[in-house]
């Protein structure tokens, strides 16, 4: 039996598990797999903070400066906002 390459095992998890995120967000937002992967690789936001973004523009419940004070509670989350309205308008 061969050496397991544990980082090599990881990565290629790793990549699959972001593919899927995209996949899932892609449909939601209406943007392909490759605007999500632009505008979370130029705006260096992490999966958990950019669905977080998503849930909290899709809150009904929160007028929009609430919205835009938790928004910039979000590490790099106004950035990755801007590469959203972007690619939509």
């Amino acid at each position: 039996m061969g050496k397991i390459d544990w980082d090599e095992l990881a990565k290629k998890a790793r990549e699959a598990t972001n593919a899927k995120f995209r996949d899932e967000i892609s449909t939601l937002l209406r943007l392909n797999d490759n605007d999500i992967k632009s505008i979370i690789s130029k705006s260096e936001i992490d999966n958990e903070h950019f669905l977080e973004i998503i849930k909290i523009v899709k809150d009904r419940s929160l007028a929009n400066n609430k919205k835009a004070e938790a928004i910039q509670g979000i590490d790099n989350g106004l950035r990755a906002l801007v590469g959203i309205v972007d690619k939509i308008i």
